[in-house]
């Protein structure tokens, strides 16, 4: 929560003090943190297999109100999955293998600039908070970016920044 109100640290509350995100995640070294990505704003074709899945269970089955994948896929801007994945018009498809809220999460994420917040931001204006709420909760903490060698892109000497993880602070999480 704290990642999408823009906090950048959170209060322990055991201990009465401040945290950033950096001494939290990466025990205080700022050049790890510099590489990595918040939550947020990881990439959506960063989500695992099991996230989409859970999606997809609940996203995919006709809603009363309309609330499904169609108006998702409308307010995602791919209108098109919504013809091609309907199966109202005399029975189900035949060759139908994929759930169609991962067919569309399979194209939107095609663009480079579509993230967690995005999707959960597209969910939460469909009135689906049940999806977002669950999106928040499944999605990654914070993502470390490799070089393109596929090796941290940081330096051993971690160990100079302030970290406050005690055995309180660490317990408090």
């Amino acid at each position: 929560r704290a990642q999408a109100q823009k906090e950048t640290s959170l209060t322990n509350t055991m201990g009465g003090y401040k945290e950033s995100f950096s001494s939290i995640l990466c025990f205080g070294c700022l050049d790890v943190y510099s590489q990595g990505s918040l939550g947020m704003d990881i990439h959506v074709c960063d989500l695992n297999f099991l996230t989409r899945r859970k999606l997809s269970r609940l996203l995919d089955p006709p809603d009363p109100m309309g609330k499904d994948w169609c108006l998702l896929a409308m307010n995602l801007g791919l209108p098109e999955l919504v013809t091609k994945y309907n199966n109202t018009n005399g029975g189900p498809q035949k060759d139908f293998l994929i759930s169609p809220v991962s067919a569309l999460l399979q194209e939107w994420s095609n663009s480079p600039e579509n993230t967690v917040a995005m999707l959960m931001s597209k969910l939460r204006e469909l009135g689906r908070r049940d999806a977002a709420d669950f999106l928040l909760r499944a999605s990654s903490i914070f993502k470390i970016n490799f070089d393109a060698n596929g090796q941290e892109a940081y330096a051993s000497s971690c160990n100079s920044g302030t970290s406050y993880n005690s055995i309180s602070s660490v317990v408090s999480r």
